[in-house]
């Protein structure tokens, strides 16, 4: 039995994104490819599917997953004992956090207030945070964020230093910044576009929650800015359901496959070379990405890429690996 990757997801319970996202990271590949190019899913695939499901309903994250996965097992008692760990002390400090809350509440129906203001600053924050995320996910990303805090620095330098140069958000500047904080961020959010949407709708619609991000109103402005000049333009060649199903390709892999095919292109590589043949396929296959594997969306997206240059940044090849590619594809799609 084979499945295609929506049918997979849509038995699996899961979306297409987070098949994507195992793909990507090489925790779940598909064991072939139909000749359309769509990915196909076997027994053992649906299997590996399975075990990944049961350890993520444990709480394991996708790391101790792979690991668990790759050492056919050998190290989950360990995984096993630190999530343990983990939840005994998540027990702690919810026992920890229940204490001081009934300290407060016993205080307030006394009739005397807290000693300090910041206790109703961190009641108002976990309250607008649960709004929008389950206390998994908020631990999830408490931890992710540590792990990736120091990136945030030079960007946020780089936006302040962009918009003080005058910089328009649908310039190049603006725009490779804008998609340099989408990637940050998947990436702390381990590439869940639906927990990026939330908190950004969060930054959007809470004040309290911008105050203690500690991130700059103006950079946030800029970036939004930046973000809806790109959804303008894409929205004139798709529809919203059609915007709503890309996926975001990853600046360095795009950049790699640039650097690539110039090369090639360069040293007057003939086209039926095997180089070129499989960065042909790749190209393909950060389009087929990209659109979500639709081949409608693919087309129009080739369109609005090649008509609007503010998509062209963290889309678009160089002039002269577009023209040596465009040749490379015709030319092999012929044979």
């Amino acid at each position: 039995m084979l499945l295609k990757i929506g049918e997979l997801a849509r038995r699996a319970g899961l979306t297409v994104r987070a098949l994507h996202h195992y793909d990507d990271i090489g925790l779940l590949h598909p064991s072939g490819r139909s000749d359309a190019g769509y990915r196909l899913y076997n027994a053992a695939d649906i299997e590996r599917l399975h075990t990944i499901q049961a350890l993520r309903h444990l709480g394991l994250s996708l790391d101790d997953i792979q690991t668990a996965l790759a050492e056919q097992g050998k190290s989950l008692p360990d995984v096993i004992a630190r999530q343990l760990e983990a939840v005994d002390q998540d027990i702690d400090k919810a026992l920890r956090l229940r204490s001081q809350l009934l300290l407060i509440q016993k205080r307030v129906a006394s009739g005397v207030p807290p000693e300090s203001g910041d206790w109703l600053t961190t009641l108002s924050l976990m309250a607008t945070h649960s709004q929008y995320f389950s206390a998994t996910e908020l631990r999830m990303l408490f931890e992710n964020w540590r792990r990736d805090e120091a990136l945030w620095p030079p960007l946020i330098t780089e936006m302040q230093q962009a918009i003080q140069d005058g910089n328009p958000p649908d310039s190049a500047v603006a725009q490779r910044l804008a998609l340099r904080w989408i990637e940050i961020s998947l990436q702390w959010m381990d590439g869940n576009i639906d927990l990026l949407q939330r908190w950004d709708a969060m930054l959007q619609q809470e004040p309290i929650a911008v105050a203690k991000s500690r991130i700059d109103p103006a950079v946030l402005a800029f970036f939004h800015a930046a973000v809806q000049c790109r959804k303008t333009a894409f929205l004139k060649y798709l529809t919203s359901e059609e915007y709503a199903q890309l996926r975001l390709v990853r600046t360095r892999d795009w950049q790699a496959l640039d650097d690539a095919i110039e090369a090639l292109a360069r040293a007057h590589v003939p086209f039926d070379d095997v180089r070129v043949r499989d960065l042909v396929q790749r190209w393909r296959g950060l389009l087929d990405y990209a659109s979500n594997d639709d081949p409608a969306i693919k087309a129009k997206l080739l369109i609005a890429v090649k008509s609007e240059p503010v998509l062209q940044v963290g889309l678009a090849l160089s002039g002269i690996s577009r023209c040596y590619l465009r040749s490379a594809s015709a030319e092999l799609s012929s044979e």
